[in-house]
């Protein structure tokens, strides 16, 4: 498997991010890992990668994390996979294994996730069982992001209307629209997968007052386009 891994940054915890880099790049040697910072922070500045693999960009966008994911996915050659993942989350390869198991086994796969999220209760569908896991249709998921090059010569590029949040969410959407079906598990077992999120507001290493009327003004702008889209999805889910 040949996966471009894209890991997002503002270095808000500069050390605790770059190891979970440079731990996708040693789990998944034969992958590219694309650590983007928004702007030329000192702390991203001054960090030597440890390993061959790992490309350090900057996207030149402050809070936007569409833009950070559009200069990762420049980066696109010959690679059959793309994984969005947060930079405080850490995973383990039996998760990115099983991501890939879903995709290949489904020709109109979107994107799999592993966080359910509020849209959760009222639009899923048990779907099957791979090994005691339970495998659910979805609107949406991320928590990682993992979809295949297929899916992006769909679908494209992230929209970059929106800064700090519902990029992922938005591409889901994009996905289904396009007839893909998006798919959210729980990781169990010997699977493992950490969530060290900080609160929304603590998330930026910048004017927080500013970065959170960013993020108020993309949700609107989001629910302007997808509010009642939304809705009228209900049915495919019962």
């Amino acid at each position: 498997m040949k996966c471009l891994f894209i890991v997002p940054t503002i270095m808000t915890r500069p050390q605790f991010e770059i190891n979970n880099v440079e731990n996708i790049a040693k789990t998944f040697p034969k992958s590219d890992v694309v650590f983007v910072s928004n702007i030329d922070d000192l702390d991203f500045k001054n960090y030597i990668p440890k390993y061959k693999n790992i490309k350090k960009r900057i996207s030149g966008k402050l809070y936007s994390i569409s833009k950070a994911l559009n200069t990762g996915l420049k980066e696109l050659t010959n690679h059959q996979y793309i994984s969005f993942i947060q930079s405080d989350m850490i995973i383990s390869k039996d998760v990115i294994q099983f991501c890939k198991k879903i995709v290949d086994d489904d020709l109109k796969c979107g994107v799999v996730g592993v966080r359910s999220h509020s849209t959760f209760n009222m639009f899923n569908k048990l779907i099957k069982r791979y090994d005691n896991i339970d495998l659910y249709r979805v609107l949406w998921s991320d928590g990682i992001m993992f979809w295949s090059k297929k899916l992006y010569d769909t679908i494209g590029d992230f929209d970059e209307i929106y800064l700090g949040d519902k990029e992922s969410q938005d591409y889901c959407y994009r996905a289904h629209q396009y007839g893909y079906h998006n798919y959210y598990f729980r990781p169990s077992g010997d699977m493992l997968t950490k969530h060290n999120s900080l609160p929304f507001e603590q998330k930026t290493k910048y004017n927080s007052n500013d970065f959170m009327n960013v993020v108020h003004n993309t949700k609107n702008i989001f629910r302007k386009k997808w509010e009642q889209w939304e809705k009228n999805q209900k049915h495919l889910f019962v």
